[in-house]
């Protein structure tokens, strides 16, 4: 997920707007680091600079540049990303990163899940990702915030409904039953129009309403609670599992869930990731999964990385595993190769382990 800060510095010249950027960069890793966690593997600190009147007029357009500027670094953080030099007089703004319209050509990877019990496929979690274009590289959550502010946030549902649609049919004619997850968002768990949605996109495939799994976060259940009781009830009725995303990071409980007709819980990877050296978070990795069982809830954990997260986990009693010790996000095409692979790989060893008459 994408944190931003945007500074205004005013009455200074670019050298000292580059100082001041620095300096900002310096004093969060001198924080981070003073309290012993170090930065977390995966995170770049980045920046990117815009300056009034070149690059624009209206913070908007300032800020988009900035955006463009930092997102288009391949660096590191050692100095910030500016603007191209551009001859005095000249007006010539460096190019913007904007959503595709439509958004069709956007991408979508698939992230295996697998069975602890015995590593089977049961599904997979569908991915937003930008389509690669010189060398820019957009996060997905920067996606989702750009569609938000763009308003176009149901389009984009849509756009990952119809490809996980497609991939789970070739999936199926490939002889895989892979349910996918689609994450939601706020406007959709508020949208009246959710049901005729996802019946649309199934009925172009010939596809069961199981075959699509609907993922809300925790935030967006309760921030939209009264339009959600209204639209998730409704969906599950008709077939069609829900699973609550990063469950323990948000302000709810499982007992305030319960008022949903949840199917699945997805254990937050901030938590598996850290529970094999921190005693705390294994607790609450345990508690969260007691409490799914006990529910009737099937329990997925997000980012297994390792063999020994995988095997305490397993330990623990958790349903699904996701993450990259099973396998990275890939294209639909990688993922059925990978499929076809482990199939072929497990098949034996399933042979070999039949009671003999």
């Amino acid at each position: 997920m994408g944190e931003h800060v945007v500074c205004l510095v005013t009455d200074a010249t670019p050298d000292a707007a580059t100082a001041r950027a620095l300096q900002m960069v310096h004093r969060l890793e001198e924080r981070i680091l003073s309290r012993d966690v170090g930065l977390v593997p995966g995170v770049l600190l980045r920046t990117g600079m815009a300056s009034a009147p070149v690059d624009g007029d209206s913070p908007g357009e300032l800020v988009r540049v900035a955006a463009a500027a930092m997102y288009g670094a391949t660096g590191g953080h050692d100095a910030p990303v500016r603007r191209p030099h551009v001859e005095p007089g000249v007006r010539r703004r460096p190019e913007i990163i904007r959503l595709p319209d439509p958004m069709d050509t956007l991408e979508v990877a698939y992230q295996p899940k697998v069975a602890f019990s015995d590593g089977r496929l049961v599904g997979a979690e569908a991915l937003v990702r930008w389509p690669p274009s010189g060398g820019t590289r957009v996060p997905a959550q920067t996606i989702v915030e750009m569609a938000r502010s763009a308003g176009r946030l149901i389009e984009l549902t849509d756009v990952v409904m119809r490809q996980a649609a497609g991939h789970c049919a070739r999936m199926r004619d490939a002889g895989f039953t892979v349910p996918i997850s689609i994450n939601l968002t706020g406007d959709d768990v508020a949208d009246p129009r959710l049901p005729q949605r996802l019946d649309t996109v199934l009925g172009e495939h010939d596809l069961p309403r199981d075959s699509l799994v609907l993922e809300v976060t925790e935030t967006a259940l309760l921030t939209r609670e009264v339009e959600a009781l209204g639209v998730i009830p409704q969906l599950a009725e008709l077939g069609t599992r829900v699973s609550v995303d990063d469950f323990g990071t948000g302000y709810s409980s499982l007992s305030h869930l319960r008022r949903f007709p949840i199917h699945e819980i997805k254990i937050d990877m901030s938590f598996v990731d850290r529970m094999v050296l921190e005693p705390l978070d294994a607790v609450i990795v345990r508690s969260i999964i007691e409490m799914g069982h006990g529910l009737g809830m099937d329990v997925v954990a997000e980012g297994v990385e390792t063999a020994d997260t995988w095997a305490v986990l397993a330990e623990l009693g958790t349903d699904i595993a996701q993450g990259h010790h099973v396998m990275r996000a890939v294209d639909p095409a990688t993922f059925l190769a990978w499929a076809r692979f482990r199939r072929q790989r497990a098949t034996p060893a399933a042979t070999a382990e039949q009671p003999r008459g």
